[in-house]
């Protein structure tokens, strides 16, 4: 309800503010508009109250329906962005079915005008009007206590309560399993990086290194003619042995790509490191990159020093490389960063929940930075 609603007035005005030409929903088209660039915060106190009355103009709710779809149609998601036109359509839905419930509910008009909204509704959405008519008959042919207490049910599924989450399997204060999730499967990190790695196969060509061992060069790799794996110590694939921030580690203008996942949190001069990647690889080269975000941090696993975020990622990089030159996805939500640091594998959760990104939670950040051509 628009009387709730506290704006910050610089951002009103940015956005354009209210759209006069919209007869009704200007709040709602407002909110979506604002919601794309700024994130919007609620509470759950009550601070205003709706008085019904036979006039409001919120009884018809068959045309609130659709100058609520009018709005929604302004931001429909391009085709191309799945995840948001899932989203969109999952909207659309639920929108029907809300007003769908609205019209068979008690209302303040009067009778005939509450049997023309039905009739209306039912010539749009004949079978979602018709499971609306039968949950309401079946909710006032219940006892009243009765009817009360499956509403809350179905409250507390749509919105746990503050103190009423049920935490499950999560109650713990160690994790499901140790060691990032391996010990169950693929690890929820592994997700993101090889989607990465996937994506931009074709640049994995030519004179290529890995650190530690070359396993992604190996899968994802469309024409590398020269293999070289970089280690701190020798090993049996090492071809080079060293740390990555030490100056003449690296030869110069050496690689056309460089496959460095998950490795730069160990290196504590990241400055350095980046200087000698930038000079390692050949004019055109490129270094497909991923570093740790929300993460576990396990201190026997070599010395970790640095989780990232994306700015963090982006200004060390366009340092080494230039602006215009270095790309970043922000991979990961809410859900895939708890997993990841409880130990859930890819194989107990799916690749559906995965797949939306959030920036606020990012589990890991993918980097592709290329070397200026002379």
């Amino acid at each position: 309800m628009h009387a709730t609603v506290l704006y910050d007035a610089a951002l009103l005005r940015a956005a354009g503010g209210f759209d006069p030409g919209l007869r009704r929903c200007e709040d709602y088209e407002l909110y979506l508009r604002l919601s794309r660039t700024q994130r919007i915060a609620c509470h759950r106190g009550i601070v205003a109250l709706y008085r019904m009355h036979g006039a409001n103009m919120s009884l018809d709710a068959v045309e609130m329906l659709g100058w609520n779809r009018k709005v929604l149609e302004r931001h429909k998601p391009d085709a191309a962005e799945v995840e948001a036109r899932r989203a969109w359509n999952e909207g659309m839905r639920s929108q029907l079915g809300a007003f769908a419930n609205i019209v068979w509910a008690k209302q303040r008009a009067p009778s005939n005008s509450r049997w023309r909204q039905r009739r209306r509704m039912m010539s749009q959405a004949p079978l979602t009007t018709s499971m609306a008519a039968l949950r309401q008959l079946a909710v006032r042919c219940l006892p009243r206590s009765l009817a009360a207490r499956l509403r809350a049910i179905r409250h507390r599924a749509l919105l746990a309560d503050t103190g009423r989450i049920d935490f499950g399997d999560l109650a713990r204060v160690r994790p499901v399993s140790q060691g990032y999730g391996f010990s169950r499967g693929t690890p929820v990190d592994r997700f993101y990086i090889e989607r990465f790695l996937q994506r931009h196969a074709a640049e994995i060509r030519g004179r290529a290194l890995e650190v530690a061992d070359p396993k992604y060069c190996r899968r994802f790799g469309t024409g590398v003619t020269q293999q070289d794996v970089l280690n701190e110590a020798p090993s049996p694939e090492a071809t080079l042995v060293g740390d990555l921030g030490t100056p003449g580690v690296l030869p110069d203008n050496a690689f056309d790509c460089m496959v460095i996942t998950q490795t730069l949190q160990y290196v504590f001069d990241l400055r350095s490191a980046l200087a000698q990647i930038h000079r390692a690889l050949k004019p055109g080269g490129t270094i497909l990159a991923t570093v740790p975000a929300i993460s576990p941090v396990d201190h026997a696993d070599w010395q970790w020093y640095w989780l990232f975020t994306g700015h963090s990622v982006r200004k060390l990089f366009e340092d080494a490389f230039g602006t215009g030159n270095v790309d970043i996805d922000i991979c990961g939500n809410a859900f895939a960063a708890t997993c990841f640091v409880q130990g859930i594998a890819q194989e107990d959760i799916g690749a559906a929940w995965l797949e939306p990104n959030d920036p606020m939670f990012p589990v890991c950040i993918t980097v592709k930075a290329t070397k200026a051509a002379r």
